[in-house]
């Protein structure tokens, strides 16, 4: 089941999703007075948004909304392999070529950052068009990096957070302790937003749990399941065991799990700091690219 590589952002590739596409719009989430969850716009790039979303007098509206602008196309441009239509799938093609060989030298070298490691190791999949929540995070965190500098909202802090075997983004998350965030989105700032590509879903952090298991119902509907890994004890030994999940039962294994800063990208201090770092590894990853495919 799956290839035998990690993603490099706390995920593992799984099983490989077959046909359809499980991108679009994520279910709205309506808690009290809060807003509900922007709806993803369709066509154009990001900044259009600005000029015909009659929310865009709102800043924290109009970040979420070219967020999931964001999200939406790094959905449609990456393709999982670990959602199940109809139980079927098939697995990601092995590396060849160039992707092994940066991939075997890759895991030989030090990153110089924990988010720059993140890139330079998501970069092998998607390269090649394919990527789970870890990838596809990943990149949405760089074009929301580039996003909050061009539009001066350099007061912003954008890191990715694991719980369990899912990954997603969050705009002004908490500040981490000893690398761990609450568990309890209800102890997350106010302002924090959530960025989950790979599940469709971008919102206030406080309505994320209702988001999720409504998209969980959604899958389910359609026939969806899910390929998971998770950590167990054999024999004495930490093995990896994979198996496939409803969706409902997946969402509920990602909110019962404690929440762990990924990237650990709020360590370096800074949005032009954290720049600097994606952009250093991106061109070291571009140099092996280059030397391996001559």
């Amino acid at each position: 089941m799956g290839q035998p590589i990690t993603s490099g952002v706390g995920t593992t590739p799984r099983l490989n999703y077959r046909g359809g596409s499980t991108g679009g719009v994520a279910p709205t989430a309506e808690t009290g007075s809060r807003q509900p969850e922007p709806k993803p716009q369709e066509g154009g790039n990001a900044d259009d948004i600005h000029n015909n979303n009659a929310a865009s007098s709102d800043p924290l509206r109009r970040l979420m909304d070219d967020a999931a602008k964001m999200s939406q196309g790094v959905r449609q441009r990456l393709r999982p392999d670990n959602i199940l239509v109809d139980g079927e799938f098939d697995p990601w093609p092995e590396l060849e070529g160039a992707h092994k060989a940066v991939y075997a030298e890759l895991y030989g070298k030090r990153a110089r950052s924990t988010v720059g490691r993140h890139v330079a190791h998501s970069q092998i999949r998607e390269r090649q068009g394919l990527g789970n929540c870890g990838e596809m995070s990943t990149a949405v965190l760089r074009e929301l990096v580039d996003y909050l500098l061009k539009h001066d909202m350099t007061d912003r802090r954008v890191d990715t957070i694991v719980r369990g075997d899912h990954e997603f983004v969050v705009i002004d998350p908490p500040r981490a302790n000893g690398g761990s965030v609450p568990k309890d989105f209800s102890e997350w700032p106010k302002d924090s937003i959530i960025v989950d590509p790979w599940m469709g879903i971008v919102c206030p952090a406080q309505d994320y749990p209702t988001a999720l298991r409504a998209k969980a119902e959604v899958w389910a509907s359609e026939n969806k399941t899910i390929g998971t890994t998770s950590k167990v004890v054999k024999n004495g030994r930490m093995e990896a065991e994979e198996k496939v999940v409803s969706p409902q039962e997946f969402v509920e294994s990602v909110l019962n799990r404690d929440a762990m800063t990924s990237a650990d990208a709020q360590a370096l201090g800074s949005l032009e700091s954290l720049k600097k770092s994606i952009a250093w590894h991106l061109e070291w990853i571009d140099d092996m690219y280059a030397r391996h495919s001559k």
